[in-house]
């Protein structure tokens, strides 16, 4: 069984102990019978609306195919059961991000803004927007003089799953001017994306001339770099771009490659931008926050998601 099954029938047991109803179709056993069921307490009205207002059909039937977020292995759903229990908590969001490692542990937060599902941050040429991508997870964080942006993709099964298209499509290669515009030419010259003619297969062997293929078997480096010129598009001081990668960890080879990948990406990134980049792992994150907040009152939340994720 490799980490993708692994991680899915994890999830499948644990509905079946919690009793969480599932679909008796042909999706039985994996996906919920609404988006409710599937997120602690349910989805508030807040993040409906974010993610109705977005394209990734995350909330509603696509082509007879049951809401993505029904999944038990939903990224979605495992961002939203970590994250949206903080944003009517203000007062505890100083613990969040410091449990995220995005701030130190003696920093006070004088504000924080949370959104899930964000497509404010369109990658333009002028007035020409090129794409808008949905972003997992954005915030605002103020501190002091300090303002981090933060934006950040989720990911779970994904990496291990061997479904994801690490290419960079025509739109974004041949526009060198919006590179050039966003002062990012030199992550461009260090990804290599010039020399496109010289890219003849992808991971799986299969022919993708006329795209540029990133050499990553479980890090999507494209929908982190989408987002990456989305918030240089928007931000003009890209010092206070924080692009963060939250991850599933596995056991094994897996696992650890996938961390060199992210690294590696890490170290270019940073090697030639001012952007920062941070990834920290889910169950991480959880250990953190189960240290970090007062047990008493918050229990329910603690042991749901450490009994589901971890």
């Amino acid at each position: 069984m490799n980490s993708n099954e692994l991680i899915r029938e994890k999830q499948k047991l644990w509905a079946t102990r919690k009793g969480v109803q599932m679909r008796t179709d042909k999706y039985r056993c994996s996906y919920t019978l609404n988006p409710d069921q599937n997120v602690f307490k349910g989805l508030s009205e807040s993040t409906k609306d974010w993610f109705k207002k977005a394209d990734g059909h995350e909330l509603e039937m696509k082509d007879s195919c049951p809401p993505k977020m029904t999944a038990v292995y939903s990224s979605s759903a495992l961002c939203v059961n970590v994250f949206q229990y903080f944003l009517d908590r203000p007062e505890l969001a100083c613990a969040l991000f410091q449990s995220c490692k995005l701030i130190g542990q003696t920093d006070k937060l004088e504000e924080a803004k949370m959104q899930f599902e964000c497509i404010d941050y369109p990658i333009k040429i002028g007035d020409n927007t090129i794409s808008t991508p949905n972003i997992d997870l954005v915030a605002e964080l103020t501190y002091g003089t300090n303002k981090r942006h933060i934006i950040a993709e989720s990911k779970f099964t994904e990496p291990y799953s061997g479904s994801h298209n690490n290419f960079l499509s025509h739109k974004y290669y041949t526009n060198k001017d919006l590179w050039t515009n966003l002062d990012l030419l030199k992550l461009y010259e260090a990804l290599n994306i010039d020399n496109i003619d010289e890219i003849e297969t992808n991971m799986s062997g299969k022919i993708e001339k006329g795209k540029f293929v990133f050499p990553y078997k479980y890090l999507d480096a494209t929908q982190l770099l989408k987002h990456l010129l989305g918030a240089a598009c928007t931000f003009k001081d890209k010092r206070n771009i924080l692009l963060v990668y939250l991850w599933y960890d596995a056991w094994g080879t897996e696992g650890v490659c996938h961390r060199n990948e992210i690294e590696d990406f890490r170290h270019i990134v940073e090697e030639i931008t001012p952007i920062r980049v941070r990834h920290i792992t889910y169950q991480e994150l959880i250990v953190n926050l189960w240290n970090k907040l007062d047990h008493d009152d918050h229990s329910d939340y603690l042991n749901y998601i450490a009994d589901r994720y971890l």
